[in-house]
């Protein structure tokens, strides 16, 4: 799909402050909404480790670092861990942390990071003796899928790893740094890009769940695929993930329907909707925050 003559208009409509540079508005417009749909991964991760045990720290690193290139960074307990965490100069893609450590333990250290805007959405594994009921449920109230139950395997660890990895890459954000480096473009720009494509969304959105007529399902998926090859462009593939999911359902449910209006259809998606409206906040808040 060709991209509108109208983009670099738009932009600058939209974004007087951008005037002041003619090849940025050039560069800007070229990773507006195209139609087509991609993805980019960093396979290597930064990971933060912290058990009180000095030997299961050394031995999580060296079986981390043993596979890809990813980093790791240790910590003695769930207060040092903290510290790092709110290192503003630091930034993890996940951490592994012992439940049971001194000062702070791990689901303590857990219930700070979900109470932190730019922590609560990083992924944890924990590791634990046991996964009794107990555990378990404390660890999914705090947003927590992964364990790792002790005495464990190199293969278990690195199963972990590729899981979680895989999580973030169908459903996070490219790391910022590697976008900014792909697209030429510095940090102000991209927010104010990302914000402004973040809006659109919303305002699609908008219209499509308050769309009586089934018959324009299929020009509203097809919008859909192309602020999803928006998304792809700017590394959110969490929002490639959402939008795909919603012009699937917008697609099969305009071809089941044959343009009859179905209440039982707006239930079906609804639900879809409200997901995608979470994950436009949560991106945005973390445009925000960086």
């Amino acid at each position: 799909m060709t991209r509108t003559k109208n983009e670099s208009a738009w932009l600058k409509a939209r974004h007087p402050v951008l005037l002041e540079n003619a090849g940025l508005c050039q560069k800007a417009a070229a990773v507006l909404p195209c139609g087509s749909s991609f993805r980019f991964a960093s396979s290597a991760m930064n990971i933060l480790v912290a058990d009180d045990d000095r030997m299961s720290r050394e031995m999580l690193r060296r079986i981390i670092e043993s596979d890809e290139d990813h980093t790791v960074t240790l910590a003695e307990d769930g207060e040092e861990a903290w510290k790092h965490l709110c290192d503003s100069t630091k930034r993890f893609d996940v951490g592994i942390f012992d439940i049971n450590m001194p000062r702070i333990d791990g689901f303590r250290l857990l219930e700070r990071m979900r109470a932190t805007a730019s922590l609560r959405d990083m992924p944890a594994i924990l590791c634990t003796a046991a996964a009794d009921r107990s555990t378990v449920g404390k660890a999914s109230a705090l947003s927590v899928t992964h364990y790792i139950v002790k005495p464990y395997t190199k293969a278990v660890i690195l199963d972990k790893l590729k899981t979680v990895q895989e999580e973030i890459a169908r459903h996070g954000m490219e790391d910022r740094d590697a976008v900014l480096k792909r697209l030429g473009m510095d940090g102000e720009t991209y927010a104010v890009l990302v914000n402004a494509l973040v809006e659109e969304i919303q305002n699609w959105l908008q219209t499509t769940r308050y769309t009586a007529d089934l018959s324009r399902f299929s020009k509203l998926a097809q919008r859909a695929a192309g602020l999803s090859g928006a998304c792809a462009t700017f590394g959110l593939n969490s929002l490639v993930a959402r939008l795909q999911e919603v012009e699937f359902t917008l697609v099969s449910d305009s071809a089941a329907s044959q343009g009859q209006q179905s209440p039982l259809l707006f239930a079906q998606i609804a639900p879809i909707f409200e997901l995608l409206d979470q994950e436009l906040k949560r991106v945005r808040r973390q445009v925000d925050l960086a």
